[in-house]
């Protein structure tokens, strides 16, 4: 994993505060008539940009990474935090 421990850790705090509202909003993607093609993914990215935001995302880490190594963190943050 790539990311910065600080900013793994923010990801990771942000993730856990709000540990309901992501398993919540994994009940409705599944609800959806059509869901998406990688319902987990699109879980971990919704709520990064809902939690933190693009601003915080393109300023933070993508100066030193790329989505591949985001995405290896946010798998990480939520398997951690059991969501």
């Amino acid at each position: 994993m790539k990311i910065k421990p600080e900013h793994y850790e923010q990801i990771k705090q942000v993730f856990a505060q709000n540990k309901d509202e992501i398993t919540n909003y994994r009940t409705a993607l599944l609800e959806l008539e059509k869901r998406p093609k990688d319902l987990e993914k699109r879980l971990r990215w919704d709520a990064l940009n809902v939690l933190l935001g693009s601003h915080w995302i393109c300023h933070n880490i993508y100066p030193y990474a790329n989505d591949d190594h985001l995405d290896s963190a946010l798998k990480k943050a939520i398997k951690e935090l059991a969501i």
